[in-house]
């Protein structure tokens, strides 16, 4: 058993629907239409029951996972390492092109939905995994790092910069994107000195276009 390998014997709660994301690429994902209502009889039964911000594909992930297809040199041959993953949208995007992908979350749902959709998909150089970036297994390696979304929450500012420069300082390139956001600014200060390339992308969805900011940071 590998680091992060789970006996995941649950069931899904969360309906699934296959999505096509693009046209060689269709993924199992929680039905947004569901999830909330699910959410909540979930809440009557068990009152501390955390939302599943994991459950939902975010601007970010679509964001992500359209640059990498359109550079694909930053992942083509390398062993990529995506943390916090949810629904792992970059991952599986670019799971043709690399050596091999590591898909992880601390959510033991969310890794049952990586295998799914790994099993789904064929592959054969792509690994799901329980991981929590505040306590990574000492032996986690990764030519380049995938982070989508994950500097929302201040408190996990100074856990996230830890594993940024962990990660940079062994010649890994960490590809983050974020949408722009005010309160990441502290943030975004801090990793300013690794920044080797900044693209702005939007992405439209029904409501609103949200803007999202790619960085790749390295040494």
């Amino acid at each position: 058993m590998r680091f992060g390998d789970v006996l995941l014997s649950h069931t899904m709660h969360y309906p699934l629907t296959l999505t096509n994301i693009f046209p060689d690429l269709g993924l199992y994902l929680p039905d947004p239409l569901q999830v909330r209502s699910v959410y909540e009889k979930q809440l009557l039964a068990e009152p501390d029951t955390p939302f599943p911000f994991w459950a939902k594909t975010w601007p970010s992930a679509f964001a992500l996972a359209s640059f990498l297809r359109d550079e694909i040199k930053w992942t083509e041959g390398k062993n990529v390492l995506e943390l916090g993953a949810g629904t792992a949208l970059p991952s599986f995007a670019i799971a043709p092109f690399a050596a091999s992908v590591t898909i992880s979350d601390h959510a033991p749902e969310a890794v049952a939905l990586m295998k799914k959709n790994i099993a789904h998909l064929g592959l054969q150089n792509a690994h799901a995994c329980l991981i929590d970036w505040n306590a990574l297994p000492p032996n986690l390696e990764a030519g380049v790092l995938l982070l989508s979304d994950t500097n929302y929450a201040a408190v996990q500012f100074p856990s996230l910069l830890n594993l940024i420069d962990r990660f940079v300082n062994v010649g890994t390139t960490v590809i983050l994107s974020t949408p722009v956001r005010i309160n990441i600014t502290p943030f975004a200060e801090a990793i300013r000195p690794l920044i080797k390339h900044s693209v702005l992308r939007t992405h439209s969805q029904p409501q609103e276009a949200v803007e999202i900011r790619i960085l790749v940071l390295g040494k």
